[in-house]
């Protein structure tokens, strides 16, 4: 057969957080995706977008992953970031990320009730909080008198638990880990629509615009996971719970 040709080993420096939306840099890694691209990685884990977004503008990393309206936001900002490529798509229940409230919470698919309620979302700003506050207004719900709070994805289990907060939009594996203890409120990311784009690679322009050959493969070795793991999203499991540090 045909023998074709490897193209250079180059490097790439990538931010994510251990949530299942951002674990397709790991499986591409994991699967040899990346090698068959020629293309080497450092992955390092962040535990909040904005983070992520300071260490690219500081450049010491090259891409990260975060939601389209951050991306948005830091370009309304004068921050020139661009996006390089899709990663996980909403595309119908259940998505990754959902709201959820303690098993025994009077709290369910009635939006009116969570009206004086504590809610927490990873980022304030962002689909996680713009699909609860679609889904609430869409009901007329008041939203102003709803607390929307920032608190990260592995401690607000715990938190529903406490009696702290009401709900928690939160992503898997974090939410399969408690099952037993929480429960899911469905259709509420629906009210956003169908086949968006929940979180999307981006980098620095200037870099992105030098390094147009490498991006290439970046961004074929990213789509040929996605198709492998998409056709068997099981065979996955026991990588996200590598990835994650969260049983599966």
């Amino acid at each position: 057969g045909r023998v074709w040709a490897q193209p250079s080993a180059s490097a790439i420096r990538l931010g994510k957080s251990p949530a299942a939306t951002q674990a397709e840099a790991y499986y591409a890694e994991q699967l040899g995706f990346f090698k068959q691209a020629g293309i080497t990685t450092t992955q390092t884990f962040v535990t909040r977008s904005t983070d992520t977004l300071a260490a690219i503008i500081r450049g010491d990393l090259d891409i990260g992953l975060t939601s389209p309206q951050a991306i948005a936001n830091a370009i309304i900002h004068g921050i020139p970031i661009q996006i390089i490529a899709t990663a996980a798509v909403f595309a119908g229940n259940p998505p990754p990320t959902q709201l959820f409230v303690p098993k025994g919470s009077g709290l369910g698919e009635d939006p009116r009730a969570y009206e004086k309620s504590t809610v927490a979302v990873q980022t304030l700003g962002d689909s996680q909080s713009l699909g609860i506050l679609a889904w609430m207004r869409a009901h007329r719900v008041d939203t102003t008198k709803i607390k929307f709070i920032e608190m990260p994805f592995p401690t607000m289990a715990a938190a529903l638990g406490r009696g702290e907060i009401g709900a928690a939009e939160i992503i898997e594996p974090f939410a399969g880990a408690h099952k037993d203890e929480i429960r899911a409120i469905p259709h509420v990311y629906e009210s956003l629509g169908l086949g968006f784009a929940m979180v999307a690679w981006y980098g620095m322009s200037d870099w992105v615009n030098k390094n147009p050959a490498l991006i290439k493969q970046f961004v074929a070795a990213l789509y040929a996971t996605a198709k492998r793991v998409n056709a068997d999203p099981s065979s996955v499991d026991d990588l996200l719970a590598a990835f994650s540090k969260v049983p599966i």
